[in-house]
């Protein structure tokens, strides 16, 4: 007879451990989660639920090319996701694609070709996006209604400029307004010059660059402040940006009211600070010659090797993180934290952990989240109050084969619960759940349903009814034979007040929803050739042959009339003849068309909030055997979890010693279906026990979902590593509030 044990997990907020802590008894983080999970979310508070599903909203233009997410946030009712393709981009609103006309999405033209689109970088200020890539002019984006968007060139006002002119060599400007012709004293221009600024003397006065004719002439347009002269001056300097060498920076924030830029070809470590509340003025002094504390500057980190700026970030200071390390930037020294101004800059090094290239920083509250260089880590800058100085944390120490591949994309989403979404090379989907304060930090990851599904982009924007933050992606997905890329985001958590009904499971599903808005009053209670009456425009010629419920009612529409009309042959009496609320009914269907999205595949059903069996889709649609008034349709996914091994200290240990589960109590919260069971070391000899709802078939209603204990007998499960199995292959609900094993030790 082994020694009873009884153990209880209530925590699983630090999700999936590396194969690397199996063991790990002595790190409290084992107590707190699982060996593996797929498709399931870590609850700041600690318990864990299943990943709602992915909502279809549309193709990209051209699925053969690279297209990625751009959010464009303008205030807390005005939220667009951008979709950039190759020379285009597309806007989205209120989950839907914004539309020039009926079924034409708006489009802008755009000069990046999607070869290029992963480099890009932007910055946002009100209604204006800023984007830069190394090789392109900026450009400027702005925003007046959802189908008012343009982009134009950024036009940079007076610099920023190199060092000036330290050699005999003159330029002469044939006037000082207009378009003028400036002359070297010695070979100094070049074709490639042309588009980048010259300042001349000493004021603010410079042309920019429009025409080449030899290595002492060019053709120039004077700029917003008239040149001082035309006499041959050897005070002269040229600008750091424009042309086919020097070209443009390509990263880019906003601080203390300045533009901030970095990194070109040619200066990649080198930084560009505009005019203080002009973004686009680098004036270095006054119009006098004199410089102020608003004036633009330039500086370049000063460091023992010369390394690519990858990304910016503002906080209270200005944090860099380069190809080799993070530093910050501020107008102090010390513990101050004066402005910045030209001649009050301070550059330090923080941390020795470089930054990959082209993947954004996060910050979340006082931290900065950025991809090592390797894009395998994800670290954690954040400043060290009992140090006194910055630390650079590895988030993934615990959990280091959760990234395997690489990170190529990631985006933070604030609420409901702080979440770092990141996509891997191979197209899962993996979440890094984040809450400081509280001590949370979990990661998980998603594998979404459907033939060869795999995320390929990925970017947050509040939801329509700001109760929370929605995630879209980019997944590329074979349908029928054909590999296509579909925009989706994914549906909020499950809230069993909605209606169960409500509750979405499916990956790149659609719902039919029945429950029309407005009143609807029936002509007769019984009989055929009934005219019901509603009280707006809610019907269409495609209801004929579907069915209007109201409670007990039923009838079956079998003539249109206009859209407030229809003839209706009544199959069960319905209650009165007055007008019956929003709400209280619907326009039932047994065809669920629009489906051409999903065309051959096998998709799951939840229908008034119960499953109905798997159908394949034929033509666009599907047919079921009932009509139901509420049904979501998409590709199934499995969502499971795989507990630790357990560690019982009171018994001083027992890794390594024989023990059996022979039986489970787990709280459920919203669950109608569950699969439980013992896995050996593999995870290959199952023994998997579907239980509690899973035939729904049995019922003439949909069940009622589970809120409590359930306790389960496990009829195997002996070993010296015996892992309990959580979870379901259903359109379902779960949640795992607690699970307690009662074991049997021995050896």
């Amino acid at each position: 007879m082994g020694q009873p044990y009884s153990n209880i997990q209530t925590i699983f907020s630090r999700g999936e451990l590396s194969p690397r802590m199996i063991g790990r008894v002595d790190n409290k983080s084992y107590f707190n989660a699982v060996k593996y999970s797929q498709n399931m979310i870590p609850y700041p508070q600690g318990s864990i639920t299943k990943r709602p599903g992915t909502y279809y909203v549309k193709p990209v233009k051209t699925s053969a090319n690279t297209t990625i997410l751009i959010p464009f946030r303008f205030s807390t009712v005005q939220n667009y996701m951008l979709e950039f393709g190759n020379l285009y981009f597309r806007v989205y609103r209120n989950r839907g694609n914004v539309e020039s006309s009926p079924g034409v999405p708006y489009e802008v033209t755009t000069p990046w070709p999607s070869s290029v689109l992963k480099e890009l970088y932007y910055v946002q200020s009100a209604d204006t996006l800023y984007v830069f890539h190394p090789d392109y002019q900026p450009q400027v984006i702005t925003r007046t209604s959802d189908t008012s968007w343009t982009i134009t060139a950024l036009t940079f006002i007076d610099g920023p400029w190199l060092p000036t002119n330290a050699s005999a060599v003159t330029i002469a400007a044939s006037a000082t307004t207009g378009v003028i012709t400036l002359t070297a004293s010695a070979a100094t221009f070049a074709s490639t010059d042309v588009g980048r600024q010259v300042r001349l003397g000493t004021n603010r006065g410079y042309a920019t660059i429009t025409a080449y004719t030899d290595t002492t002439h060019v053709t120039a347009t004077v700029g917003d402040a008239a040149l001082s002269g035309t006499a041959a001056t050897a005070v002269w300097r040229f600008s750091y940006f424009g042309g086919t060498v020097y070209k443009w920076p390509s990263k880019a924030t906003i601080y203390e009211e300045r533009m901030i830029l970095a990194n070109t070809r040619l200066y990649p470590s080198t930084i560009f600070a505009s005019v203080t509340g002009d973004f686009t003025r680098f004036s270095p002094t006054e119009a006098s010659g004199n410089v102020v504390d608003d004036d633009g500057f330039v500086v370049t980190i000063g460091d023992d090797q010369v390394n690519s700026i990858n990304w910016l970030s503002s906080g209270r200071q200005l944090m860099i993180g380069t190809a080799a390390a993070a530093h910050s930037m501020s107008g102090g020294t010390g513990s101050s934290y004066a402005p910045l101004t030209p001649s009050n800059v301070t550059i330090k090094r923080e941390a020795t952990y470089g930054a990959r290239e082209n993947i954004r920083s996060i910050r979340v509250g006082s931290s900065v989240f950025y991809l090592s260089y390797s894009g395998l880590k994800l670290r954690n800058l954040y400043y060290d109050f009992s140090q006194d100085n910055y630390a650079s944390e590895d988030s993934t120490i615990f959990n280091s084969h959760i990234t395997y591949g690489g990170i190529v994309d990631m985006d933070f989403q604030s609420e409901p619960d702080p979440t770092i979404w990141t996509v891997r090379a191979d197209g899962q989907l993996i979440g890094f759940t984040y809450d400081k304060a509280n001590e949370i930090q979990g990661w998980h990851r998603h594998i979404l349903g459907g033939t060869s599904a795999a995320v390929k982009a990925v970017a947050c924007i509040p939801r329509p009814d700001k109760s929370g933050d929605d995630v879209w992606l980019i997944v590329q997905r074979t349908i029928n034979g054909a590999v296509v890329q579909y925009v989706e985001y994914i549906k909020e958590y499950f809230d069993e007040a909605a209606g169960q009904k409500t509750a979405f499971y499916v990956d790149c599903g659609l719902t039919y929803d029945g429950y029309r808005a407005g009143t609807i009053t029936a002509a007769a209670t019984t009989g055929t050739g009934i005219t019901f009456t509603a009280s707006s425009a809610i019907f269409t010629a495609g209801d004929v042959g579907n069915q209007i419920r109201a409670g007990t009612g039923r009838g079956l529409i079998t003539a249109y009339t206009d859209s407030t009309h229809v003839v209706v042959t009544i199959t069960a009496a319905f209650a009165s003849t007055s007008a019956v609320a929003t709400g209280s009914w619907s326009v039932a269907t047994n065809d669920v068309t629009g489906l051409s999205h999903l065309e051959a595949e096998t998709v799951s059903v939840w229908a008034d909030g119960a499953v109905q069996p798997s159908q394949v889709v034929v033509s666009g649609a599907i047919n079921l055997t009932s009509f139901v008034s509420y049904v979501s349709v998409g590709c199934p996914y499995r969502n499971y979890m795989i507990l630790l091994p357990i560690e019982a200290p009171q018994l001083g240990t027992i890794q390594g010693r024989v023990r059996g589960v022979s039986r489970i109590h787990v709280y459920l919260t919203s669950t109608m279906t569950m699969e439980y069971g013992c896995l050996t070391p593999d995870n290959s000899d199952t023994d998997i026990i579907p239980t509690l709802h899973l035939d729904v078939s049995m019922f003439d209603t949909a069940p009622g979902l589970i809120n409590g204990i359930q306790t389960l007998d496990v009829p195997t499960g002996y070993g010296q590593d015996c892992n309990l199995y959580l979870g379901q292959n259903a359109p379902t609900p779960m949640t795992v509030n607690y699970v307690v094993q009662e074991i049997s030790v021995n050896g």
